[in-house]
């Protein structure tokens, strides 16, 4: 079985973040906007996976070795609730700095649960 990737953390750290999002910022989206928004979002691994390859296809094509993904929040403009999503943007490189590759078409076809599922490894 392979090592997890340096930037894999533990679930109760997972859970410690996501309590963190949730209890600092949940409430005041609900109430700004008048109702319970997703905090989380759900795509296959292949379909994850076909968009990496495509951006490093892409990417090789124009020289770039390294390519990094930049992850927006985003909102859907469903009338009078706007509802999150998130937009994936490739960058050229995989430094938090990067530039944006704008030549790459981003990806959002990501579905989220209303209300959203929280992350909590004990149950």
């Amino acid at each position: 079985m392979p090592n997890p990737p340096s930037s894999c953390i533990t679930p109760q750290e997972g859970k410690t973040l996501c309590d963190q999002w949730t209890n600092t910022r949940a409430q005041y989206i609900k109430n700004a906007e008048g109702y319970d928004d997703s905090c989380e979002f759900n795509m296959s691994v292949a379909d994850l996976q076909a968009y990496l390859d495509y951006v490093v296809a892409e990417s090789t094509a124009q020289g770039i070795t390294n390519p990094g993904v930049r992850i927006y929040f985003a909102a859907y403009n469903q009338g009078n609730q706007p509802k999150a999503t998130l937009v994936m943007a490739p960058t050229m490189s995989g430094d938090p700095g990067a530039d944006n590759n704008y030549s790459i078409q981003p990806a959002n076809r990501q579905v989220g649960r209303i209300p959203p599922r929280a992350y909590n490894p004990g149950q």
